[in-house]
């Protein structure tokens, strides 16, 4: 049975807790002991030395942080997800949907967060042009209900969908009920600068979650990692203006994930094309400018954060230190 390690007001453990329920998986949740004052120990911190909740314990697999654990979930239990797999699991992928406007209606929340798939890898058989049609069906399909809840579709851009791609499927399906939340760490896995998603989608965003990326050239195209906010390549300054002038009254938050491994993006490869049929060459131009103008990330950091890896013991206090700088050092932090 796989065991969460959680807390009743952690919005981050709520949302594994509706990934966990959503895809029918039996778990046992356990709130930590000593996480008020630090002195919390045992199983939880062997799981987990920054000793933060959600961590999920599946056998031998430790893994943590919300949006890693989602990951791990969707790529070892692949359904359900939003966008449906076949044709035949509409019906499933629309109440699951409805499941989830409840749980946030519930919560007192006014949006419930939502993607296609994890990214574009995990997208059903088709071309994108039919997952867009298929997500404007899904999405039309709930309006009523979500509208009758009081709940607006907050669809995230992850790593599935160029930003014009979700913006077609949320104007296609209802501005009214649907909107994005919009994600400024996502977008360079669709070979997108953060500043030219906000042109897209920042018009419709109903919250804005800030992470900042490390983009520099690499032989086989470009390497991306997440870092502290402020030590990327991202402008905030510029993202910030341009966001007071475009986007419409919103929450903004800082998602400090960090502690993960470069990524190579092969775009220099042709096949890596072929997944990526319709991208358009000016947002691709920007994309470029913006790697050839970053640098490896040199600060330091303890890459921990990879999912079915615990980290050895001797990293343990490294990990903990590393829980505080990142948002000391950001633009939030010194305000």
């Amino acid at each position: 049975m796989l065991t969460l390690f959680e807390h009743p007001l952690s919005a981050y453990a709520m949302k594994v807790k509706m990934a966990l329920l959503e895809k029918k998986l039996e778990f046992k949740a356990m709130t930590p002991d000593g996480m008020a004052n630090g002195t919390a120990g045992g199983a939880f911190v062997d799981a987990n030395p920054r000793a933060e909740v959600p961590t999920l314990i599946d056998d031998d697999v430790k893994v943590f942080d919300s949006t890693v654990i989602l990951e791990y979930l969707e790529d070892k239990w692949p359904a359900p997800v939003l966008l449906p797999k076949t044709p035949a699991d509409f019906d499933a992928s629309l109440a699951n949907l409805k499941k989830a406007i409840t749980r946030a209606a519930g919560l007192g929340s006014p949006h419930v967060r939502c993607l296609a798939a994890s990214d574009r890898e995990h997208l059903p058989p088709g071309t994108p042009e039919q997952h867009i049609e298929t997500m404007i069906k899904l999405l039309r399909a709930a309006r009523t209900f979500a509208m009758d809840s009081g709940v607006k579709l907050a669809v995230e851009n992850h790593k599935d969908f160029h930003a014009w791609e979700t913006r077609m499927f949320i104007e296609g399906a209802g501005k009214e009920f649907v909107g994005s939340y919009l994600d400024t760490g996502n977008p360079v896995f669709v070979l997108e600068n953060p500043l030219t998603t906000l042109e897209v989608l920042g018009p419709l965003a109903v919250t804005v979650h800030l992470r900042d990326t490390a983009i520099y050239e690499h032989p086989r195209g470009c390497a991306v990692q997440w870092v502290p906010l402020g030590e990327g390549a991202v402008d905030f300054a510029r993202f910030i203006a341009r966001m007071r002038e475009i986007c419409p009254p919103t929450n903004v938050f800082i998602k400090p994930i960090t502690g993960r491994p470069p990524q190579v993006i092969p775009y220099l490869e042709p096949t890596f094309w072929e997944t990526w049929p319709k991208a358009k060459a000016p947002d691709f131009a920007q994309f470029v400018a913006l790697a050839k103008s970053g640098r490896p990330y040199e600060g330091h950091v303890v890459i921990e954060d990879i999912p079915g890896r615990t980290p050895p013991p001797t990293l343990s206090k490294g990990t903990k230190r590393r829980r505080r700088p990142p948002w000391h050092r950001s633009p939030a932090g010194r305000a």
